[in-house]
């Protein structure tokens, strides 16, 4: 989707996603005001809900924004291909990878948590505390995995249905690595910054809650990096897994036209 600038160049003409994040995000903000809820049970649920429902909805608006800085500076074909097919359309891959912010909110918080609890508690509760948090992490991970597999097979089966666009695009002399690298890269653009920003958001509000935010500063560090690395991981295997059907998608037989 293009249209004809003032100076005859072409720009994305992709619809910007609607904020419905902004609704929870209101909730969230009028309940952060009332502190009796905060420190009751039906209040901490309510703020784990809102924050998830706000982080979900947030995803095709985080995709279409880190798609439209990447096409601004890509400088591959690849990345520019990744880019303009989220800026077109961002709803369907931004939904495969809503889960995406919650699961960093999850790992955001465990080092936090973890390093607090390590600083604080008697030797009988970091022993009765910890290892449910290092097992929650590890769920978390395996989550990731498996969110960032679903957005992979979301972009393969995009691509099963352009294929003949694409084996046309290939038969003109762009390489077929081109096309997989695009893929890899419209999952990584979806799943990094949201995870990392969930991860931001739990690391740095736990550490607010547990008014130890200058103390856990290493810890917030780690919960970032961490994301951001399994993030990255995740969607290198999960392409990886699919690359096969992506390079039969773009063979020379997908040019027939019955």
């Amino acid at each position: 989707r293009s249209t004809a600038g003032p100076e005859g160049r072409s720009r994305a003409g992709g619809r910007r996603p609607r904020p419905w994040w902004l609704l929870p995000l209101a909730a969230l903000v009028v309940l952060a005001w009332r502190d009796e809820l905060l420190v009751s049970d039906v209040g901490v649920v309510l703020l784990v809900v809102l924050l998830t429902l706000t982080l979900a909805l947030l995803a095709p608006t985080v995709a279409y924004l880190a798609a439209g800085v990447l096409v601004g500076r890509a400088a591959s074909a690849a990345a520019l291909l990744a880019g303009r097919r989220l800026v077109a359309d961002p709803g369907p891959a931004g939904r495969a990878a809503a889960a995406a912010g919650a699961v960093g909110v999850t790992l955001g918080v465990v080092p936090v948590f973890i390093g607090s609890l390590t600083a604080q508690a008697a030797a009988g509760d970091r022993d009765y505390y910890v290892l449910p948090a290092v097992g929650a992490g590890i769920c978390a991970l395996v989550a990731l995995l498996v969110i960032a597999a679903s957005l992979a097979v979301h972009s393969t089966e995009t691509v099963l249905v352009r294929r003949r666009e694409l084996a046309t695009l290939v038969a003109t002399g762009v390489p077929a690595t081109v096309v997989s690298d695009s893929q890899r890269l419209e999952c990584l653009l979806v799943t990094v910054p949201l995870a990392v920003l969930g991860s931001l958001v739990g690391s740095v509000g736990y550490a607010v809650l547990a008014a130890d935010l200058a103390g856990s500063t290493a810890e917030v560090l780690v919960g970032l990096g961490s994301t951001a690395a399994v993030s990255v991981l995740a969607c290198w295997l999960a392409t990886a897994v699919l690359r096969p059907w992506v390079r039969d998608a773009v063979g020379p037989e997908n040019l027939r036209t019955v």
